[in-house]
């Protein structure tokens, strides 16, 4: 027979191998501060990629912050190309449609209105065509 004994907290009785009930326990448990950011053990730099392939960056004093104080990066990227915050209702576009490809050439930010399959394929043509330009210029030089 398994018997109990008082816990060393408050005196309830408790499972035979444990020292604490399980009311004590969990208290000292949620009391614990656990390491967060560059302190935790799973750390990886605040890079995270999600399913869906965008990468967030943990930026946590950013004013589009999410929830996870995460914020995408080709939004940081295209920010700091462009040393201005992307305007309210603007969305980013991945010229190429690899959304973990967040090279400033490869980003274009566009009214959400204007981020239509139709209106992009033509800012497409254009960037490709000032890359082709851009390219015969190195073949000269």
């Amino acid at each position: 027979m398994k018997r109990l004994h008082p816990c060393i907290d408050c005196g309830k009785p408790c499972h035979y191998r444990a020292t604490r009930c399980r009311s004590c326990a969990q208290k000292i448990f949620h009391s614990i501060k656990l390491p967060t950011g560059s302190k935790h053990h799973n750390w990886r730099g605040g890079r995270y990629q999600n399913p869906e392939g965008y990468v967030y960056i943990y930026k946590p004093d950013h004013p589009k912050a999410n929830a996870k104080r995460q914020v995408s990066e080709h939004r940081i990227v295209w920010e700091q190309a462009h040393n201005q915050p992307l305007p309210d209702g603007w969305v980013i576009h991945h010229l190429n449609a690899i959304k973990n490809d967040n090279r400033a050439k490869n980003l274009l930010a566009l009214p959400r209105k204007r981020h239509s399959p139709s209106l992009t394929v033509k800012e497409v043509q254009k960037r490709l065509r000032e890359v082709e330009a851009e390219l015969a210029q190195r073949r000269l030089c």
